[in-house]
């Protein structure tokens, strides 16, 4: 309700990034088998994020913050 958009993830751009390698992310912070998955993700919220989970464990720390709402929702 409060969500300035729905957030655009681009797999691409963030291998060839900070963490270029899979373990990077997976399975730590997002399940290796995505939406194919048969348990349900849990929600991200700026909470979470606030506290490194999720993309919070780059973004807001080595990678830009969320001060940008554009940079990640999409209206």
């Amino acid at each position: 309700g409060d969500s300035p958009g729905v957030v655009t993830f681009n797999h691409d751009m963030h291998v060839d990034s900070a963490k270029p390698t899979c373990v990077g992310c997976h399975p730590a912070n997002f399940s290796i088998l995505g939406r194919s998955g048969k348990a349900k993700p849990a929600k991200i919220t700026h909470a979470a994020m606030e506290k490194g989970g999720a993309c919070g464990s780059c973004h807001g720390k080595g990678a830009f913050n969320f001060d940008d709402c554009t940079m990640c929702h999409k209206m």
